[in-house]
């Protein structure tokens, strides 16, 4: 085995072992909340993002059920270094708001 192609082999064998990970939306045992995990082993992505996109995932799951993401909570495993980056996202899917029986003056119908 040539020394360029085992230096390909362990190059490519650490990028694999670089990923990002969505976990899937889980209920939390309380009427419409849920929770959601996202995994990154990558040291370039920064905090802000990793919590954006499982935010950006909560709603877009509340979304899919005809309803808005409110009241969410995110936190995190706090890793520095090498260590895997967690984000972790608690929200509640709500119906949203229907119209009341007032016009646009508020009055009644």
């Amino acid at each position: 085995m040539s020394f360029r192609f085992a230096l390909f082999a362990v190059a490519l064998a650490t990028l694999a072992g670089c990923s990002t990970t969505m976990g899937p939306v889980m209920e939390t045992g309380q009427p419409d909340q849920y929770t959601i995990t996202n995994r990154n082993t990558v040291q370039s992505v920064s905090w802000v993002d990793i919590k954006s996109k499982a935010l950006l995932r909560a709603s877009e799951y509340c979304q899919s059920l005809g309803r808005k993401m409110t009241k969410p909570v995110i936190t995190s495993n706090h890793a520095t270094g090498l260590g895997p980056r967690e984000a972790y996202v608690t929200f509640n899917c709500s119906p949203f708001p229907q119209p009341s029986e007032k016009d646009a003056d508020g009055k009644s119908q």
